[in-house]
């Protein structure tokens, strides 16, 4: 049976879905006020909402619920909802149910707890498991984002700047004149070192492709913090382009 890229759209300020699903290859938005929930949904057409039931008053929220559930467009009508709530509340979760909230996940959940319930409700309403695909950030020119890393051939300390990101890696337009054995499809490179948004990345890495001054790099064994700063980073870029 073949799967879909699971796209999920966000209303909070919370940035623990970010850290949750992000590295784990599932696309990620964000509506940042009630009045262009419906446009980013036309937009994107997100298999799953997440409301956040915390910051606004049921009314309103319940009013989102019925904007989405109530429209004529029978794909937005299918997008399973979400409730991001703090404590529980026996009458509002069974008006959300009846309404046709999907879902609810508490403000405190862990991050593979929030993977977990996300991908199993998907699979639910989708009945196919959802294909997961690294959102690739392209970097702006302006912020020439630096990076270096020793060849274990050679150990020549070879530099470049970045041209995009993605969970899965980065690639790298390389600066300066190398022996051609410096790198190789395989090269298994330890400790690369790059700043984003004034935090330190080291991480490991192996050359995908290497082709004269543009080199592809998969990353190895990110850390929890790695990760946050990476998903964090991407994260904040789309927000600021939709």
């Amino acid at each position: 049976m073949d799967g879909k890229t699971l796209k999920v759209l966000i209303y909070t300020q919370s940035d623990t879905f970010a850290d949750a699903l992000f590295h784990m290859g599932i696309t990620l938005y964000r509506s940042k006020n009630p009045g262009d929930l419906i446009d980013k949904i036309q937009k994107y057409f997100p298999e799953i909402v997440v409301l956040d039931f915390t910051n606004e008053d049921s009314t309103a929220t319940f009013k989102l619920v019925n904007q989405i559930k109530d429209h004529p467009d029978e794909k937005i009508k299918k997008t399973a909802i979400i409730l991001l709530f703090g404590s529980i509340d026996i009458g509002n979760i069974s008006s959300a149910i009846q309404a046709g909230v999907a879902g609810f996940i508490k403000i405190n959940a862990a991050a593979d707890l929030i993977y977990d319930y996300i991908t199993t409700l998907y699979q639910k309403v989708r009945d196919v498991p959802p294909e997961r695909k690294y959102v690739r950030i392209q970097i702006d020119p302006k912020e020439r984002i630096g990076v270096r890393f020793w060849s274990p051939v050679n150990l020549i300390l070879i530099v470049g700047r970045i041209k995009d990101i993605s969970f899965g890696g980065i690639a790298v337009e390389l600066v300066g004149t190398y022996p051609a054995d410096s790198l190789a499809i395989g090269t298994e490179l330890k400790s690369m070192q790059f700043v984003l948004d004034g935090k330190y990345v080291f991480i490991d890495g192996v050359v995908a492709a290497c082709l004269e001054k543009f080199c592809a790099i998969q990353f190895r064994d990110i850390t929890p913090e790695i990760k946050e700063i990476i998903s964090r980073y991407i994260f904040e870029k789309i927000c600021l382009y939709v």
